[in-house]
Parts: structure tokens; sequence; C-alpha cells
């Protein structure tokens, strides 16, 4: 599928695509200069998926912006220095639970909820990873224009609305809450 971003044009996986991309993250192997990356790999990708999220703000995660008890976490200063609370589905709870159990014996006190050797991640490594899976995976050469993490977030996008058709659901409705919830200006930049 191939839709636009502000005129210019992204590509964004097909089911079948994004099973190998997450199954490609899964098999990331240790590595003693990027300590604890093939946990934070496999996770990140699937939190900015599965929640619609940017780069940054999955980058920018705090340990005080998470609850994972209630499966929440606070977006503070996003595009437009907005805020906003994202709500988690009950899968990616339990995997950032996982996840969360691992880092705080490798990296107990930490103040971002991702980092690799104990370093925040910054949107190039997370970019530098994706791309890295895209050519492991073989995925990259299946498109004339290369995917990007930001792709995910679109894609987060396309298939929320195709569960809304799916459903029957008021898209008019609908598409105001999917607003809402990925801190966009107004329905027309969903």
């Amino acid at each position: 599928y191939v839709g636009t971003d502000y005129h210019k044009p992204v590509s964004l996986l097909n089911d079948n695509q994004l099973g190998l991309f997450f199954k490609c993250c899964d098999s990331i192997e240790p590595n003693k200069r990027c300590k604890n990356r093939e946990y934070v790999i496999p996770v990140i990708f699937r939190l900015i998926y599965g929640c619609g999220l940017r780069n940054s703000e999955a980058t920018n995660i705090k340990m005080n912006d998470i609850d994972l008890d209630e499966g929440k976490i606070r977006i503070i200063h996003s595009k437009g220095d907005k805020d906003r609370i994202v709500y988690m589905d009950k899968s990616l709870v339990n995997l950032c639970n996982r996840f969360n159990e691992v880092q705080e014996v490798m990296f107990p006190n930490r103040k971002y909820f991702f980092n690799i050797s104990g370093k925040k991640l910054s949107k190039h490594n997370i970019d530098d990873y994706f791309d890295k899976i895209l050519r492991e995976s073989c995925l990259i050469e299946q498109f004339v224009i290369k995917p990007t993490v930001h792709g995910l977030r679109h894609l987060f996008a396309v298939n929320n609305l195709r569960k809304c058709l799916s459903l029957g659901e008021d898209m008019d409705v609908y598409i105001k809450y999917l607003s809402q919830y990925m801190g966009h200006e107004s329905t027309k930049e969903t």
C-alpha cells in the first residue's frame, strides 16, 4: 500500500511483511557493544506500531510516564508541544511488563523506559535499527519507496480505520477519537 504523507509518497507494510518484520526483530542477536538491544528493539517497534507513536514519543518515554498497571503512557511535549495519554492493548501491556522486569535487573533506576547499554535511544538509533531489520529480512527489496519507522504510525491509523469499517462503526465519530489518540491537530491530519 502506498499512501501520502503531506503529498510525499510513503510505503506501508502489509500484514505478511509486518509479521516478517517482527519475526526479524525477535531474532536480533545480543551484542556486547549494544547491551540489551535484543530486548529493546522488538518491544519499541511493537509499541510504535501498537500505539501509533512517533519515533521521538517512544524514545522519550520516561519511567514515570508509563503506568504498566493501568496500561497507559503519558506523552509529554510531543509535536506542537501537546501532551496526551495513550492506552495500550492488554497484550502490549503484558509485553512491556515482561520487558520492564528484565530491564530493571540490567539497569535499575533507569530514567528512560528504553535504553541500549544504559543510554537513551535517539530517533536516529531507531531509524538505523529499522533499516537494518528491513535489509536483514529482505523486505527492503519489495519496495520502490523504502518504508520508514514513521510508516508504522501510518499503518496503525490505516488498520484502525479498516477495523472501524469492518465493524460498521460511524467513521465520523471514530476518526475524531483516533485523531485525539494520535495527537493530531485535526481529523484532516489523520
